[in-house]
């Protein structure tokens, strides 16, 4: 129920290279691995370290390897039907906790959220920490901090060129999106055991064991379009089918209005609602060894309209 994965990168310059870089600037997570040569740290914090040279100047079959090692730990599934589950079952079906749905983007640098169109429905969703009675779909839902709640358009059809509109008070240097309506769907499986249907336990599984939850009824997104406000596509995002968060650093968007509009779906089972759950923005301005690429206009030019996966 764990993996560990070993990223390994080999930078190297080629058969072809010729003459110095008058700037040379890396910036790879502290965690890496491996050796540089030839090059200073000019800041280094738990995230990031970022080397810089002057006339930089490798040899031809100079090749410097790096290696991170990334783990995904998963608690075992009998530990979770064991400890966690009986008390989740207990607090959501008694509804012992609960909390309201934030009104607004959780990220204080977030403003004037609205979107073309959304869902104007109301339902319960049940949480790790708590029930929301009447979570709703509207925009503000795609920013609230809570990947389960979700903002769906409403038109006919699949939604495509609906959209988010915000304003972002910071600059931005990349965002992570969980994907469609990931809603748990207990009160339609609550919650005895013993009468003779499959166990509430049982059912807590993915669709690959055919168990068709909110998820999989409703569309998500495929492809997601960033543009400005005068219209001008600044990015096309490919997202996976998947619930887990996918990061995309890199997305370049200063301070400014900007619309996240749906530009193809996965096609749901029962609904052609197209939901997207959460964006959470990678702020600049807590990192600000990030400046160095986002003031770059050469970097930020380079990167506008193209495709990230």
């Amino acid at each position: 129920m764990s993996k560990d994965y070993l990223w390994k990168y080999v930078i190297g310059t080629g058969g072809t290279w010729k003459g110095p870089i008058g700037k040379f600037i890396l910036i790879k997570p502290s965690d890496w691995t491996g050796t540089i040569n030839g090059m200073d740290i000019i800041m280094e914090n738990n995230y990031l370290t970022v080397l810089s040279a002057d006339n930089y100047e490798p040899s031809r079959d100079l090749l410097y390897t790096l290696n991170s090692w990334g783990y995904e730990n998963a608690m075992e599934q009998y530990e979770y039907l064991e400890n966690k589950l009986p008390a989740l079952k207990e607090m959501w079906a008694e509804k012992t906790k609960t909390h309201m749905q934030p009104s607004e983007g959780v990220q204080d640098f977030i403003s004037n959220i609205k979107s073309s169109s959304f869902l104007p429905d109301k339902l319960p969703v049940y949480t790790n920490t708590g029930v929301i009675l009447k979570a709703d779909f509207s925009p503000s839902a795609a920013f609230d901090g809570l990947a389960e709640t979700s903002w769906c358009e409403n038109v006919k059809g699949d939604g495509i060129g609906e959209f988010i509109e915000l304003t972002l008070k910071n600059d931005i240097w990349g965002l992570s999106i969980n994907n469609g309506f990931t809603r748990l769907p207990v009160q339609d499986w609550l919650f005895d055991i013993n009468s003779g249907e499959i166990p509430f336990e049982n059912k807590m599984r993915d669709d690959s064991n055919g168990i068709k939850d909110y998820f999989t009824q409703n569309n998500r997104v495929k492809k997601l379009a960033i543009r400005n406000i005068a219209g001008e596509t600044l990015y096309n995002i490919d997202l996976e089918d998947q619930r887990d968060s996918q990061t995309f650093p890199g997305i370049i968007l200063p301070a400014g209005t900007y619309r996240f509009i749906i530009e193809e779906v996965y096609p749901g089972t029962k609904w052609q609602d197209t939901c997207l759950g959460e964006i959470t923005f990678l702020d600049s301005e807590y990192n600000k060894q990030i400046n160095i690429i986002t003031n770059d206009h050469f970097y930020t030019e380079a990167l506008q309209g193209i495709s990230f996966k």
